[in-house]
Formats: structure tokens, C-alpha cells, sequence
């Protein structure tokens, strides 16, 4: 089963280490990975018109790498990085990107370091949401370079109507209503 993947992209809430949120990107695991990026209305996008996901398909190999471009040239704008990618190519600002197709190999290494040097200062909060089970999937691990804040979230309860057998599936536990406090003693 496809593991399903939302990353809240934002900028640090002052208070309490919330977020701010600008954009919502949607990973799909499947035979090959696709993203989503959906900008949200108001907050920092207030005066943006809002269109249409932007479809990137990355590459395997440099999935943190690609989301640090993704961000640079669709979330905080970046005029440097977007210099740099209109240089490469006018294909990686459609709607739809193919990592395969869109620039050589050779010229992605290139791009991939070049945004990587502009970005060790990006302060850009991710909250990452992985809808099944409590295992991360592999790329996670390249999160620890992230630049800015980050917040994983994996599932300690799911239930779900597998459409094809019928039947409702639990994985999981919640904790029993009767042990929590009642709301008036909460702090």
C-alpha cells in the first residue's frame, strides 16, 4: 500500500514552536514518487492568486536535495535560485516536472549545489505527516539536513474501509476516554 505524505511548509510560529503555514505539499509513494505543492490562501500568500498544484515527479536518488529546490523557487521565492533554474531551464517553472526529462544529469548536480549554498541560512519549517504505520520511510532521513525546523508526525492510530475487501482495518490504539483527565483539570 502506497505510504501518503503531507508536509506543512511554513515559516516558525513564535509561539510554542508552531508553524506558520504558506504551502502544502502532497508526496504519493507509489511506483514512483509524485508531488503535490498547493499554495494556501491568506497568512504570507494573501495577495498570490491561487491556481493549481504544481506536479513535481523527483528524483530517487535526491529527494531532499529536490525539495530544497522545489521550496527555493515556488515557496520562499528565492531570486538567486530562481536565476540559477531559469538559466538551466524554463521547463522546471511549468505545472508538471519530470526530473528525468527536464534538465541532464549533469545539470541537475549543478542546480542541487547551488541551491544548497543558497540555502544554509533558509529558516523554512517543515511538518511532515506520514499517514501509515509508525516506520518512516527511508527518505526521511535526509531531513536531519534540513536547514530550518522540522517536526515528523508518523500514525499511532489508523482506521480506514479497504474499498476493495469491504472491511474496516485498525492499526493502533487510542487511549481509553475514561483514563483521561476531565477538561476542567487540564492546565
Amino acid at each position: 500500500m502506497p505510504t501518503h505524505t503531507h508536509i506543512l511548509i511554513g515559516t516558525s510560529h513564535p509561539n510554542d514552536g508552531g508553524i506558520n503555514p504558506s504551502h502544502l505539499l502532497e508526496i504519493v509513494d507509489g511506483s514512483r514518487q509524485v508531488w503535490r505543492l498547493h499554495t494556501l490562501a491568506g497568512g504570507d500568500n494573501a495577495d498570490e492568486p491561487i491556481h493549481g498544484p504544481i506536479r513535481w515527479v523527483p528524483d530517487p536518488a535526491h529527494l531532499i536535495d529536490d525539495l530544497r529546490i522545489l521550496v527555493a523557487l515556488f515557496v520562499t521565492k528565492n531570486s538567486d535560485a530562481i536565476g540559477f533554474a531559469r538559466d538551466f531551464s524554463t521547463g522546471l517553472f511549468e505545472s508538471h516536472v519530470d526530473t528525468e526529462t527536464v534538465l541532464t544529469a549533469e545539470q541537475w548536480s549543478e542546480l542541487r549545489q547551488l541551491i544548497w549554498n543558497l540555502g544554509q541560512d533558509d529558516k523554512t519549517k517543515l511538518v511532515v505527516t506520514i499517514d501509515r504505520g509508525p516506520e518512516l520511510p527511508a527518505w526521511t532521513s535526509g531531513l536531519a539536513s534540513w536547514p530550518g525546523e522540522v517536526v515528523v508526525c508518523t500514525a499511532t492510530y489508523d482506521r480506514w474501509l479497504n474499498p476493495w475487501d469491504g472491511k474496516e482495518h485498525v492499526e493502533g490504539s487510542l487511549p481509553d476516554a475514561r483514563s483521561l483527565p476531565d477538561e476542567g483539570s487540564l492546565p
